[in-house]
């Protein structure tokens, strides 16, 4: 990743702007439950999580709606993420 932040970019009226509104708050981050088991002792539950762009600064966002150190998903979890990354940055202009 070549940035982060913890403040979200100005309006653009895409998904972004919808999480740094706050209106997805309550439907990101940790669900306390652990759909495959426990992974380890590090592993702390699910996550929900929302992936966006920025066209302004041609940005793909994933937030997590709190701070992650890891995230363990199964083969078709991973392939579907990869899909949505790539969906979503085929959405922002080229330059």
């Amino acid at each position: 990743m070549s940035n982060h932040s913890s403040d979200f970019p100005e309006s653009d009226g895409s998904l972004a702007e919808f999480i740094r509104a706050g209106v997805l708050k309550d439907r990101l981050g940790a669900t306390g439950k652990f759909p495959a088991g426990k992974l380890d002792k590090t592993d702390e539950g699910g996550i929900r999580f929302a992936i966006a762009t920025n066209p302004t600064t041609r940005k793909v966002i994933i937030n997590f709606g709190t701070p992650v150190v890891w995230m363990g998903m199964d083969k078709e979890q991973a392939i579907a993420l990869g899909e949505s990354l790539i969906t979503r940055a085929k959405e922002l202009p080229d330059g």
